[in-house]
């Protein structure tokens, strides 16, 4: 191989500057880990109960998000699916402002 050859597939210009996509991915990078970090410091910085009810917050938000878009939307059929009572699912959907509407394929 070529010693051209390889700095293009790792991203480097012949004068040995990145690419502008090697910047663009290290500078998202940056930016995720920068996230990462504010994230880490709040978490320690938070009670027990605060963290444990942002977990449960964020995974019920995923998981309700993922069974609406695996039922088009229909409460009915997603709460049969996960053997959950259909006015609870409905109220969790309302806890989260979870608008069904958004996953249901346009007519």
């Amino acid at each position: 191989m070529h010693k051209n050859s390889f700095r293009e597939i790792n991203g480097w210009t012949e004068n040995g500057e990145m690419d502008g996509v090697q910047l663009l991915i290290k500078n998202e990078e940056d930016r995720r880990k920068s996230v990462v970090d504010r994230r880490i410091s709040s978490f320690y910085n938070a009670s027990y109960k605060d963290i444990k009810s942002q977990f449960i917050a964020d995974f019920e938000i995923r998981y309700l998000c993922w069974l609406m878009s695996e039922t088009n939307g229909n409460i009915t059929r997603a709460a049969q699916r996960v053997g959950k009572e259909r006015r609870a699912l409905g109220k969790l959907l309302k806890k989260y402002k979870i608008d069904k509407t958004r996953f249901q394929l346009p007519s």
